[in-house]
């Protein structure tokens, strides 16, 4: 097996660190880049009293590993990496007859491999170890393989394709076992935990046959948590890994393994006879070549989409309807005419998708009904099918919509750059009404969960009743959250993962809502949020990359003049014209501000001054009455002393 290192000593600077980490001052890990991400945060919020919006993340699970760290002492240059191959050296090259004086892999310790995307994790797997298993093969006289478990179907098409040298003609069955060469097995996780009894007769669980599978790789293994909320069977999956192939070496390859691992050691300590405690490979990640730009709304983003050229574009969305919306949006554009393609999991059968997904990038060669070629495409919109280690080349932008830290980085891993390309990402800054809408449904999930465990684990008819046969939007949430022994709906039971991060997430959540509701209403919603997001690659906020900023600069600057135009000449707005003035002034202030009553279209008076004062404007309206005449009333804009100010902060 692998072992610990000493530990080693600690600068002057890592304990004062450890002061604000109590959870580090015992782990010969430091720092990981969750505390070098924790620290970047610190720095562009100062004046902040906390590190982490999730209360429960003070208990780090990598201290209960064997921690290698590969990654040189020496700062690297920006451009370059550590791969898989170098940082684990001989490790992996295991004897059969199991020697275990030497720092060797062995099927009593789990391996995770930690590395960020681009860093030679599956060129280890591909071209190293199945290397040395083959060479294990031909010594020892043996038919051993190796067995890749991946969560896309998209995925095991590009592993099995450079696996095999050559383009796939296959129909993307997930319950097939494609086997590339003699010495690998590629199968998803979704067609393993269908065919269960074929597994245990492969690996000899079944009958009196040797094993088959000499490792067992679990790639992108962060699938067990990051799809645990809406595939029901992620903790049966692992939890048949770990006993169906407890003779095996089982590696788990991720660059976002953090969510995951408590899970991994769970399922791991039970299963494996003589379990020892597993080893962690962590290399060190660098977004130095991400320029990261931040957006609320995709209609910021529509007219750089028209004007970045042929750059090519990744856009990521949360549902199929809104990557269809954007679709046809984007299209209305001239230069992009047939140019956007939309995918979600109906596509993985898809020839033009396919096509992408084996030649690594979007801008394929397209023949229409008539055999002419098609212009390429240039915008891919995608749901989360393509979030998890499918490699797409000469991808210039890549577009985030997701809170979570672990997809945001997935993402981001599907532009695979090569020494010297940079990539832009726009990344989404959230508001109250998003969070709110997330803590909902979570809610919503958390209730279910309680009503299954008081109901006698799912077997009592009102249970069934309800949620099985009940309102339809019941029943399509239940398939989602509870597996289904052999079928049944009896026999119900919930995918464990889900619970643990239904009852996480709904206090983390929470915490990030308070501090936006706690937010100076001058300061863009999120703004604190989005510094933590940009923490976890590294970067500090910066004004002249804030597109909503700039696009509200602009609006202020409208606002500004529109108003002034009225102070200036002394327009008297009589009740005639105030509905048309409203609804010029409600489009400007909307714009520059977000709109201010989801419930109305235009704005009162007294609202309106209070908007101005809130974001101090500088203007006002006063309501008068003529003294001669018909006496009308009417609106005039009158300036205050601050609005000289705010014209000079606004030039």
């Amino acid at each position: 097996m692998v072992w610990r290192d000493n530990f080693r000593n600690l600068s002057e600077e890592e304990k004062v660190v450890f002061e604000l980490f109590e959870h580090c001052s015992l782990c010969d890990f430091f720092p990981c880049e969750q505390i070098n991400s924790y620290l970047q945060y610190g720095s562009n919020n100062p004046e902040s009293d906390s590190f982490s919006y999730n209360p429960d993340e003070r208990s780090c699970h990598i201290r209960h590993w064997i921690q290698i760290s590969c990654t040189p002492s020496v700062q690297l240059p920006s451009d370059k990496v550590v791969y898989v191959a170098d940082g684990i050296g001989d490790h992996y090259q295991i004897d059969l007859k199991r020697n275990k004086d030497i720092d060797r892999w062995e099927s009593s310790q789990p391996v995770v491999i930690s590395a960020q995307t681009g860093s030679g994790k599956n060129y280890f797997i591909e071209n190293v170890l199945v290397e040395h298993v083959r060479k294990l093969n031909h010594k020892n006289r043996t038919r051993h393989k190796i067995l890749i478990l991946s969560n896309r179907i998209a995925l095991r098409l590009q592993m099995a394709d450079r696996l095999n040298n050559k383009h796939l003609n296959e129909d993307g069955n997930e319950n097939k076992i494609y086997s590339p060469n003699d010495n690998v097995d590629v199968m998803s996780y979704q067609s393993f935990v269908r065919r269960l009894d074929t597994m245990k007769v492969r690996q000899g669980k079944l009958k009196d046959r040797r094993p088959l599978y000499l490792f067992v790789i679990c790639d992108e293994a962060h699938y067990f948590a990051s799809d645990a909320m809406f595939n029901p069977y992620t903790d049966k999956t692992l939890f048949n890994i770990t006993r169906i192939f407890d003779e095996a070496i089982r590696v788990y390859m991720s660059a976002t393994p953090y969510e995951c691992l408590e899970h991994i050691m769970r399922h791991e300590a039970t299963a494996v006879s003589q379990a020892t405690t597993g080893v962690f490979y962590h290399f060190a990640r660098n977004y130095s070549y991400l320029n990261a730009k931040y957006y609320s709304e995709l209609d910021e983003l529509k007219e750089i989409i028209e004007s970045s050229g042929n750059e090519n574009w990744l856009i990521f969305l949360d549902n199929k309807k809104k990557c269809q919306t954007l679709k046809a949006e984007l299209e209305e554009i001239s230069t992009l005419k047939g140019r956007v393609y939309a995918v979600s999991a109906e596509s993985k059968d898809d020839e033009v998708y396919q096509r992408m997904v084996v030649e690594e990038r979007i801008d394929v060669f397209i023949r229409g009904k008539h055999g002419e070629i098609l212009p390429k495409i240039r915008v891919l919109i995608a749901t989360s099918v393509i979030d998890n280690g499918v490699n797409f080349r000469n991808i210039q932008n890549v577009v985030t919509s997701d809170i979570s830290r672990v997809k945001t980085l997935q993402m981001l891993g599907r532009a695979r750059v090569a020494k010297g390309e940079r990539v832009t990402h726009y990344i989404k800054r959230f508001t109250e009404d998003e969070l709110t809408f997330r803590i909902d449904k979570l809610k919503e999930q958390q209730d279910v969960y309680h009503d299954y465990r008081t109901s006698s684990k799912g077997n009592q008819l009102w249970f069934r009743e309800k949620y099985c046969y009940g309102i339809e939007e019941n029943w399509k949430n239940t398939k989602h959250w509870f597996g289904r022994n052999d079928g049944f709906l009896d026999k119900l039971f919930p995918n464990d993962i889900a619970v643990s991060l239904v009852d996480s997430l709904v206090p983390t959540y929470k915490s990030i809502l308070e501090e936006m509701q706690r937010s100076d209403p001058a300061e863009l919603p999120g703004q604190k949020y989005l510094e933590y997001q940009l923490s976890w690659l590294g970067k500090k906020y910066s004004r002249e990359n804030d597109i909503t900023l700039k696009d509200k600069d602009e609006g202020l600057k409208s606002l500004l003049e529109f108003l002034n135009s009225y102070a200036d000449n002394n327009n008297k707005i009589f009740a005639s014209d105030q509905g048309k003035f409203k609804e010029e002034l409600a489009g400007l202030i909307d714009n520059t501000f977000g709109k201010q009553d989801k419930n109305s279209r235009t704005y009162g008076s007294s609202k309106i001054n209070r908007i101005f004062e809130e974001h101090n404007i500088g203007y006002g309206i006063e309501q008068v009455r003529e003294t001669t005449g018909k006496r009308q009333t009417y609106w005039t804009i009158v300036k205050s002393s601050s609005t000289a100010q705010r014209g000079d902060n606004n030039a």
